[in-house]
């Protein structure tokens, strides 16, 4: 009697593991096809895709323009401080750009930056045309677990005509994130 007892522990010992590895399977496979399992797969794929710099701009560019020397816009112009951020220990390359409308009525080449101490022609920078705008390239750099600013003064240079005073510039800054190096 002992040994059937045995055996009838050691069967129902058995069907129960059995019962729950199926519930297990059954279970995993159902989670593998639902759309959130394939969502958190394919986060993680892509993380090496992640961008971990970003950037903000403090005391926007003054659009009351009018032409001056050189000189006098790095000494009376308040900048406008832009902040490239990376807080994480991945290094990432990134383009800082200046992008300008082409809806824009003022003409881009009577325009002067200043990018912290050096003063550049907007002629003189990096172009990229895309559709609706030019990109000028103010910066490529890369960043690791700090913050880069960059002081930038715009203006019209002293060959504009007082008429280009009264024209739009639309225009904004955006930062291009390179490939992130783990």
């Amino acid at each position: 009697m002992k040994i059937v007892k045995d055996i009838n522990k050691l069967i129902i010992k058995n069907v129960i593991e059995i019962v729950l590895v199926l519930g297990f399977v059954f279970l995993a496979s159902h989670l593998w096809s639902s759309k959130n399992a394939q969502d958190f797969l394919a986060s993680i794929a892509s993380f090496r895709n992640l961008n971990y710099t970003d950037f903000m701009v403090e005391n926007p560019i003054d659009y009351s323009m009018f032409p001056m020397r050189d000189e006098d816009a790095m000494k009376k112009l308040k900048p406008c401080i832009i902040k490239v951020i990376n807080g994480t220990y991945t290094s990432e390359n990134y383009i800082l750009i200046l992008r300008i409308n082409k809806k824009s009525t003022m003409d881009y080449h009577f325009l002067h930056i200043g990018i912290n101490d050096e003063v550049y022609s907007l002629n003189d920078l990096e172009q990229i045309e895309e559709t609706e705008e030019l990109l000028f390239v103010l910066a490529k750099d890369s960043i690791v677990g700090n913050t880069k600013n960059y002081e930038i003064r715009l203006w019209l240079n002293t060959l504009a005509g007082n008429e280009m005073q009264g024209k739009d510039l639309i225009m904004r800054f955006d930062l291009i994130n390179g490939i992130t190096q783990v």
